[in-house]
């Protein structure tokens, strides 16, 4: 019978008992890796001091530049600093004002760096927004004085400075506008019911109906503006748009240095200038009739300002196109058109402040007071012959060669 060894049955049991067999380093061994340590620190050494030069050329002018920066920028937030507290004092605590820091990238000077308004709550949030954005679109530098307020819009007068091409230039003089502000309906949107506020059968929260009222004011504000500039492109003495944003707009100031033109019902003016007064208004009539195609809606003594002895049409937020009503006046035949309503009672208005007034009646030689059938005649008619035949004295007026 064979013999079994331990070795074969317990293998780890021959490894535990065999000697170990590391052996330890020689003298010669060990001098020479102390010698190759002892060359490799000589080159490193030598390498850094030969290249030290090489690295200052490399990243000196890095770290130069890094230095110039944050020089310029601790100089750009002092100026910055300097010219915040300056606004502060400014004769308007409301008053916009643009900063004297100017942006600079790749070499080129930007526009303006611009200082949020300062109305001292007579605007709400959003209205601070947009006058903002009007600023830093530089269509305006300063937000003044209140000129009217009545229940849907406030009347502000403002100020622009012209961008100009050159830098170095003096600044231009301030040119003075308008802002009309629409209000919004008072009320708080989160308490009004989803039941009453319903739009095809889908009910609307809070947040839906305030972007419902915003939407509707930016129609109202786009009307108007095109309107005025409608207006003013066939010749009516109005005020010229310059820009709208939301429920804002921004428009021509009737008046000299900051001071509004006063309303027609202001003005004490002597018979001749309300006869005159009288004329130059059914002469925009007729150019807002056949030239803008709309009526204007609103018309009277208080919409009307008397500058440089000549009317100034304003308030153009009711006018009715007539294009429209023509269009959809045969599916209405039975009913009058509306612009004819519109017409009619800025007729009236017009002719009774200056029956008012005491302007005497037309005749056949004497400019004078036309009834108000015979004004809508002259305002209407392609050519109104019957009108300027009974009165020869209207032909300079409204009769052009």
């Amino acid at each position: 019978m064979a013999t079994v060894s331990a070795a074969s049955v317990c293998p780890w049991a021959h490894l535990a008992t065999a000697p170990s067999q590391t052996k330890s380093p020689k003298l010669q061994e060990i001098l020479d890796e102390e010698l190759a340590v002892q060359l490799c620190e000589a080159e490193l050494l030598e390498l850094e001091q030969s290249s030290s030069n090489a690295l200052d050329d490399v990243y000196g002018h890095l770290q130069e530049k890094a230095r110039v920066f944050s020089s310029d920028d601790d100089a750009d937030s002092e100026h910055d600093d300097d010219a915040f507290d300056s606004d502060l004092d400014l004769e308007h605590p409301y008053e916009l004002s643009p900063s004297k820091c100017h942006r600079v990238r790749n070499g080129r000077r930007r526009h303006p760096l611009l200082n949020k308004i300062r109305i001292d709550g007579q605007f709400d949030d959003r209205t601070y927004v947009m006058l903002n954005r009007l600023a830093g679109r530089a269509k305006l530098c300063a937000v003044q004085r209140r000129l009217h307020a009545s229940a849907r819009s406030l009347l502000h007068h403002a100020l622009a400075v012209p961008r100009t091409g050159e830098v170095d230039e003096e600044p231009a003089e301030p040119q003075h506008l308008v802002v009309k502000i629409l209000k919004a309906p008072s009320g708080d949107y989160h308490r009004v019911t989803s039941e009453a506020l319903e739009l095809s059968g889908r009910p609307m929260n809070a947040e839906m109906v305030e972007m419902s009222v915003r939407r509707q004011l930016k129609m109202q504000i786009t009307h108007e503006f095109t309107s005025l500039s409608r207006a003013v492109s066939h010749g009516v003495r109005a005020p010229a748009p310059h820009c709208s944003m939301e429920h804002v707009l921004l428009m021509q100031f009737i008046g000299d240095e900051g001071c509004p033109a006063p309303a027609l019902r202001d003005c004490p003016l002597t018979s001749g200038q309300l006869t005159l007064a009288f004329i130059e208004l059914l002469g925009a009539m007729r150019k807002l009739y056949h030239g803008a195609r709309m009526v204007h809606g609103a018309l009277n003594e208080y919409n009307v300002l008397y500058y440089k002895d000549s009317c100034w049409l304003v308030d153009f937020a009711h006018t009715i196109d007539i294009a429209h009503e023509e269009h959809i006046d045969a599916l209405r035949s039975d009913i009058e058109a509306e612009h004819i309503d519109a017409l009619r009672s800025d007729i009236e208005a017009v002719h009774g402040f200056f029956a008012a007034r005491g302007v005497a009646a037309a005749t056949k030689h004497r400019v004078g007071l036309l009834n108000t059938a015979e004004i809508e005649t002259l305002v209407t008619a392609q050519a109104p012959l019957k009108v300027l035949s009974a009165y020869p004295c209207l032909k300079p007026y409204f009769y052009n060669k």
